[in-house]
């Protein structure tokens, strides 16, 4: 037994070895891959042209391919599902892209997930241009994050070269995810499952791929919206209305409230990093948004509350 898992062993050394040694050597291909794969735009709601490039890179790779579109209507009834903010909607042809090899050996199952799209474009990132300066690209989703989606194919790719045949089936998920995991929640609907789950994306904290965590924030986006009511019409001196931008502003400080008891209840245990909350509140807008003569007859707030993995959507709301 013992010598059967130095064998084991030694075989996968090997393995890692070969893999890592194509890396190295297609290095400069893989960055050009990356480049080319964010230049075709993915803007989030919208049309998903980069996933051509993904099925054709998946479809080289001999993986069977599966493309479906993304639906919130076959999502909405669970439990992770997280509603879009001010009423988005996906247009027709967003598509969901998945390759799987099968195993061939009844062992354990893998999935990697990575989302393609990226914002739409802003005053920092006004296009879909790449550069390239001391040693890192830059340009819209390079790392947010077409960068796992190409993590996700190359890496795969370079295992399979030096092992096409795998012990237990292997599943690439190019997503549609950066609102709400639609994509991914959509992607469980249709029956993809596996034994573990690796979600490649650079970590937020400035790690980049250097940081493996083992569970995600959630969130959740919130629109409330505070009514008032008109006083007497053509009387300046009359009090009888009710503000609505005065009591909009008492719910912001009850939610301020509320957030600052969740800071303090919601808290990492040490484990040798720094203690913190894992819990925050942000306020997006705050305005009036109808009046009528002098009184403000409406006001809108939104934001979103980002919570841990001891806490649910329905248990926040």
């Amino acid at each position: 037994i013992n010598l059967y898992f130095v064998e084991v062993i030694m075989e996968k050394t090997e393995l890692k070895k070969l893999v890592f040694e194509q890396i190295d050597q297609n290095k400069d291909q893989y960055i050009k891959y990356l480049e080319s794969l964010s230049r075709i735009p993915a803007f989030i709601y919208e049309t998903t042209h980069a996933q051509e490039l993904v099925k054709t890179t998946m479809s080289d790779m001999g993986l069977e391919l599966d493309v479906f579109p993304c639906t919130v209507d076959d999502a909405k009834d669970l439990d992770d599902f997280h509603a879009f903010p001010r009423n988005y909607e996906f247009a027709p042809n967003v598509e969901n892209v998945v390759g799987v090899k099968k195993g061939s050996k009844g062992g354990k199952s893998l999935m990697l997930i990575a989302h393609v799209d990226t914002e739409a474009p802003n005053k920092l990132t006004p296009d879909t241009s790449v550069t390239i300066k001391d040693g890192k690209m830059s340009g819209l989703g390079v790392a947010d994050s077409k960068a796992g989606v190409a993590m996700m194919l190359l890496g795969a790719e370079a295992v399979l070269k030096n092992q096409p045949e795998l012990a237990g089936d292997l599943t690439l998920l190019s997503s549609i995810g950066k609102r709400g995991a639609i994509g991914t929640l959509t992607a469980m609907q249709r029956g993809y499952s596996a034994d573990l789950g690796v979600y490649l994306h650079p970590a937020e904290t400035g790690h980049g791929f250097h940081e493996i965590k083992n569970y995600s924030m959630g969130m959740l986006d919130f629109h409330i919206q505070v009514q008032g009511k008109s006083g007497k019409l053509f009387d300046e001196l009359d009090y009888s209305e009710v503000n609505a931008i005065d009591q909009g502003m008492k719910v912001v400080a009850a939610l301020r409230k509320w957030d600052s008891a969740r800071q303090s209840k919601h808290r990492l245990a040490a484990n040798g990093l720094e203690p913190q909350s894992y819990t925050k509140i942000d306020l997006f807008t705050a305005q009036s948004s109808d009046f009528y003569m002098c009184d403000a007859l409406c006001f809108d707030i939104t934001g979103r509350v980002n919570f841990g993995y001891d806490e649910t959507v329905q248990s926040v709301f």
